[in-house]
């Protein structure tokens, strides 16, 4: 039983973390040559609205030169998760989700249906 703990612990908390927003890895090029990272919440024909760490900044439509949009880290945790074959591989999923402050969906991903 001794040896399996870790194993079950790491499968357990890769299964456990999910998150609770789908945040947005986006990218606002700005035509003055700044890369403003943050997630988009609103776009207009106007305006661009970026919240960030700091709170919710609009550049006018003017301003940008272009828009990367990036993976939410929804998709890159299904990702990782899909990609990991070993406990090591999910225990690594679980600290990267850690790191990223996810929160956990235990209904939906506990295993065996546990409660």
């Amino acid at each position: 039983m001794g040896l399996f703990a870790p194993r079950s612990g790491a499968l357990a908390l890769a299964l456990v973390l999910a998150l609770a927003a789908a945040a947005r890895a986006d990218t606002l090029i700005l035509k003055d040559g700044r890369r403003v990272d943050g997630t988009i919440v609103r776009e207009t024909t106007q305006s661009v609205v970026l919240k960030d760490e700091k709170g919710e900044t609009e550049y006018a439509r003017d301003q940008v030169a272009g828009i990367e949009r990036g993976k939410s880290v929804r998709e890159l945790y299904k990702e990782k998760l899909a990609a990991a074959k070993t406990a090591d591989e999910y225990f690594a999923v679980g600290q990267w989700a850690l790191e990223q402050k996810l929160k956990t969906k235990e209904k939906e991903e506990k295993p065996d249906g546990q409660r």
